[in-house]
């Protein structure tokens, strides 16, 4: 099937089936000369540049959630909770972004018809790369927006025009118009660089503050001791009882808001169910995502980031989540320690704890 009839399958009837096709199989985004690559790694691959890190003020977990936003823009159709098709739900809606792509496609193949059907589907491919960096820079402004966590940004209408003001936290909303009314004189709206004018007159009322990172005040992030290396009783009682999957899956599930948006949808009982089914297959040596994926009625590419079991080097790019969950678990029990230097996997499990834990702290600092 073409691309663009594809795209319109996934745009107009919701399209299961079609959604998995292009995000499984169609490997349509050229990266730097590189082979071809799927949407996801396309994603993955913009992530890593160094244009990308520009883009999120080189703040790695901006760029991390720009990241999973941009996989949930091209991913997600938001269900209810009787897991019907609902545009109401919170999160992306893949729908309205492949509905534009497939209007912007349309009328610029229209606008310079292609010679073939080939040309017609390099052609389209090329526009939906060109149109998946671009939301992907949109994801990064919403990620440095959402992490400017001690101002909020009010948009101040004026006589039909809009100024963008950063102002303070501190400031309810509701008093914000009237604080500016105050301390602002002789506004006009229209005027060159009138925005800059303002902002700069709320800084200097108020003390702009920021957040400033543990390692910039305290040297080397080196040397700040890690935490207690053993987890609370109850919790070795649980693994004792229930098994590492049933801890692992209690985890996920009582922080299952925290969870991306597409594993969200599967609910509380569903998510248990499915960590039980990873671990269960896992142990016969019969993992097959595609098939798990399939079962659950979630796309590869979700499994993949939730639970992949081919991913790349852990030093450097992000770990599956449910495997970064498991490592912290096992380094934090001492028998289920033993069990990973017996069976040679210590090393591994090590690294993946520490890596996350010292990205856990450069993030949260």
């Amino acid at each position: 099937m073409p691309l663009l009839d594809l795209v319109e399958r996934i745009a107009t009837y919701s399209d299961d089936q079609a959604l998995n096709e292009l995000h499984d199989n169609r490997v349509l985004f050229l990266f730097r000369h590189k082979k071809a690559l799927r949407l996801a790694d396309y994603v993955a691959a913009i992530r890593e540049s160094s244009l990308a890190r520009q883009w999120c003020g080189y703040d790695d977990m901006v760029l991390d959630h720009a990241y999973d936003l941009t996989i949930d823009k091209f991913c997600n159709i938001p269900t209810d909770s009787d897991g019907r098709r609902s545009s109401k739900c919170q999160g992306p809606d893949c729908r309205y972004y492949f509905g534009a792509f497939l209007d912007c496609a349309t009328a610029r193949l229209k606008a310079n018809p292609p010679a073939n059907a080939i040309e017609a589907e390099a052609s389209a491919a090329e526009i939906l790369r060109r149109f998946v960096e671009r939301h992907f820079h949109f994801s990064c402004w919403e990620s440095r927006r959402k992490a400017q966590k001690l101002v909020r940004r009010y948009m101040w209408e004026l006589g039909g025009y809009t100024l963008y003001i950063w102002l303070p936290l501190e400031i309810p909303g509701r008093q914000c118009r009237e604080w500016l009314n105050t301390h602002v004189p002789d506004v006009d709206a229209r005027r060159v660089g009138e925005q800059d004018r303002v902002q700069e007159i709320v800084d200097k009322f108020l003390t702009r503050r920021e957040i400033i990172p543990l390692h910039r005040v305290c040297g080397n992030i080196g040397g700040i001791p890690a935490g207690p290396g053993t987890l609370p009783s109850f919790v070795e009682e649980r693994i004792t009882v229930e098994g590492l999957a049933g801890v692992v899956a209690e985890e996920k599930a009582e922080n299952i808001m925290h969870q991306r948006p597409a594993v969200r949808q599967l609910g509380v009982d569903k998510l248990k169910e499915l960590i039980h089914a990873v671990f269960a297959e896992l142990a016969c040596g019969d993992y097959v995502e595609e098939t798990i994926a399939t079962h659950f009625g979630i796309s590869k590419s979700t499994l993949s980031r939730f639970a992949g079991s081919r991913w790349g080097n852990y030093l450097h790019g992000p770990v599956p989540d449910l495997w970064r969950n498991t490592a912290q678990t096992l380094a934090g029990h001492s028998a289920f320690i033993m069990a990973a230097q017996r069976a040679g996997v210590w090393k591994r499990v090590s690294q993946v704890s520490t890596v996350e834990a010292n990205r856990g702290r450069i993030k949260d600092g």
